[in-house]
């Protein structure tokens, strides 16, 4: 999945949690539906990552937030954004002087 293809970031401010990451789906079987993670923690004992998120937005459609194609969905967004955000973290530590990668 690519940002700004199938999935893009986006600002909601909607309820208590406006401060939480929300992504909206721009294509496939969930296309404009919105979610928000809550809680993101690593148990590096069992080498898993856990988080839990809300639909924000169904766009309409009928999905459950326990819809296995969906955690599917969320769970690859959210590595891709992990994964982005270590990678521009690792280009500014490479090159402090202007902080974009190469």
């Amino acid at each position: 999945m690519k940002e700004n293809v199938d999935y893009k970031l986006i600002e909601w401010n909607a309820g208590e949690n406006s401060d939480h990451w929300t992504v909206e789906f721009l294509s496939g079987d969930f296309k404009g539906v919105k979610i928000q993670y809550g809680t993101i923690s690593i148990d590096e004992e069992n080498d898993t990552m856990n988080f839990n998120y809300d639909i924000v937005d169904n766009n309409g459609l009928d999905v459950q937030e326990n819809n296995v194609i969906l955690i599917s969905l969320v769970k690859t967004v959210l590595n891709n954004v992990l994964s982005d955000a270590l990678d521009l973290m690792e280009a500014q530590h490479e090159n402090p002087n202007n902080g974009t990668p190469r």
